[in-house]
């Protein structure tokens, strides 16, 4: 399954709820392109038990720092993840 939501001004809060979502649980690529999500929003998608099966995921165009990056990239969460876009 793929999810969609570039430009849609999500922000921080709005990614936690989705991430918090136990209905995107079969959710292989995953498309966050210039919605305003920082470091705490990374965190969120990162910590989440809910996005164990995605395989890609594009947060290009967001506020992200080093923090969330690192928080994606060492996520024990994230395994499946092939691809991750944060520029």
């Amino acid at each position: 399954a793929e999810l969609e939501l570039a430009e849609n001004q999500i922000g921080d809060e709005g990614l936690k709820a989705l991430a918090n979502s136990p209905h995107l649980s079969h959710l292989s690529m995953l498309y966050l392109y210039k919605n305003e999500v920082g470091d705490e929003g990374a965190r969120a998608l990162a910590e989440s038990t809910h996005l164990s099966n995605l395989t890609t995921l594009n947060l290009c165009r967001n506020n992200i720092g080093e923090e969330g990056t690192r928080a994606l990239k060492e996520s024990s969460h994230l395994t499946n993840l092939t691809t991750l876009k944060l520029d």
